[in-house]
């Protein structure tokens, strides 16, 4: 029995002297760890499915809210990345719930993100929301261009608004005022929540 035990010990200790003999640049080579070729990270693509020119009323403080659907290189839609929606922090811009400048969700299995609860704020003017989207050590970004304006009401079925915000200045000529376009925009109008 005793010569049995120590003729399995025997065997294993040549098994693997044989295997660090023979092998030995393989187990170099995982002793390194993966080479930076097995590491790839897919590509990402993002969609804007909602948002992208629209027109916020501010006087009834409401945005349509953002949603995009990422994708990957294959075009199929991407569960589960993490998607950051950042608003300005001044100037033309929204908020969202608790007034935050930032939202952050995850995709569904349809790849689709919404920030819901957007809300404009008072400042007339375009703006865009950047969105960044993080995936199995991959990050892609992507613009949601938007613009706030002064609306009395805004007429059902309206297909756009164009608005122009233009201010007086009085120049050092007697009388004369120079008018200067601050912005001009135009874009779908959507129905209030």
């Amino acid at each position: 029995m005793r010569t049995l035990k120590r003729g399995v010990r025997l065997i294993r200790l040549g098994v693997v002297v044989l295997a660090a003999v023979a092998g030995g640049e393989l187990l170099s080579l995982s002793a390194q760890g993966p080479t930076p070729a097995t590491q790839a990270h897919p590509k990402l693509f993002i969609e804007i499915v909602q948002g992208q020119e629209v027109v916020n009323n501010v006087k009834q403080r409401v945005a349509r809210d953002p949603q995009i659907v990422v994708y990957d290189e294959n075009h199929n839609p991407v569960n589960g990345a993490t998607v950051t929606f950042l608003l300005p922090k001044s100037g033309p811009s929204a908020h969202f719930p608790g007034g935050q400048t930032s939202y952050t969700t995850t995709t569904g299995s349809d790849g689709q993100a919404t920030a819901t609860g957007l809300q404009a704020n008072n400042t007339v003017g375009s703006y865009k929301i950047n969105v960044v989207v993080q995936s199995q050590g991959t990050t892609t970004t992507s613009t949601i261009p938007m613009a706030n304006v002064l609306a009395a009401t805004v007429a059902a079925g309206a297909s756009t608004l164009t608005t122009i915000v233009t201010i007086g200045v009085t120049a050092g000529v007697a009388g004369a005022t120079v008018g200067t376009i601050l912005a001009v925009t135009s874009g779908p109008v959507s129905a209030s929540k």
